[in-house]
């Protein structure tokens, strides 16, 4: 589905609710997004390189690519992502699976964004995977296959 594809459904949905919006969203007003920021992007819309610079100075032993690929997929849910925010070392965030993809976001995934497969987080939610190896895509399929099921 295209952008403008799913823009007209939101916008038909929205004409909907106006209309009739039973007794669930009765009295709520307006359509709630303006104000509400998704998990991850409560901070300022000029406020990625701050944010980055932030983390990249808590956690320096991570490279600024890879950290700059965290804050663009996590927001400020960056320090959750990277082992609860205790992170001191790269072996703190477990198995380095390439491309800058480590078993801490892997966990994350799992247990945050209810990812349940390899191809989920390589392809769809990163795109890590390709720039990845089979090896590496394998590796990452043989994880997820183990640990889709890990409690929170």
């Amino acid at each position: 589905m295209s952008l403008a594809e799913r823009s007209t459904y939101r916008k038909l949905a929205e004409a909907v609710l106006e209309k009739e919006p039973g007794p669930c969203l009765a009295g709520r007003g307006g359509d709630g997004q303006q104000s509400v920021a998704l998990p991850g992007g409560d901070f300022p819309v000029d406020g990625y390189d701050a944010l980055v610079a932030k983390y990249s100075a808590r956690y320096p032993f991570v490279r600024r690519k890879v950290m700059q690929r965290l804050v663009r997929h996590h927001g400020t849910e960056t320090l959750e992502a990277v082992q609860r925010g205790t992170a001191s070392s790269l072996a703190d965030l477990g198995t380095d699976f390439g491309n800058g993809l480590y078993e801490a976001e892997l966990k994350w995934f799992v247990q945050h964004e209810w990812a349940v497969s390899g191809e989920d987080v390589l392809f769809r939610r990163t795109r890590l995977g390709i720039a990845m190896s089979e090896s590496q895509i394998a590796n990452v399929n043989e994880w997820m296959a183990r640990n889709r099921t890990m409690p929170v």
